[in-house]
């Protein structure tokens, strides 16, 4: 079966519409207890909701790659660690890390 598993944070009221919108995101660090965050899991094909009890989100470095003076893309870098309940019980996701690139073939994907 698919064993893959996938974690993404919904940051809802955070529309960025350019390459500086996401730049702005540099060295901040997003609290996910906010009612605007949801962390959302996908694993075996089915997606839901974390029932989230404490964590960050950080964006440590986020860059614009430029080639020959254009912009390419923006490279998203950092960290997240979140404590959650399933089925009740608490656990941990700790030492998460994610390096994401958004250019124009994926800019509204993400």
């Amino acid at each position: 079966g698919d064993n893959s598993m996938s974690v993404s944070f919904d940051l809802t009221g955070f529309l960025p519409q350019t390459y500086n919108d996401l730049v702005a995101l540099n060295d901040s660090v997003i609290d996910l207890m906010d009612p605007d965050c949801k962390v959302m899991v996908t694993m075996g094909g089915l997606k839901y909701q974390e029932q989230i009890i404490g964590g960050t989100l950080h964006f440590k470095k986020v860059q614009n790659l430029l080639v020959d003076k254009e912009q390419v893309e923006v490279i998203l870098s950092g960290t997240f660690e979140y404590q959650a309940l399933l089925n009740n019980e608490p656990f941990s996701i700790t030492l998460g890390r994610f390096d994401v690139a958004v250019g124009k073939n994926n800019f509204y994907r993400y």
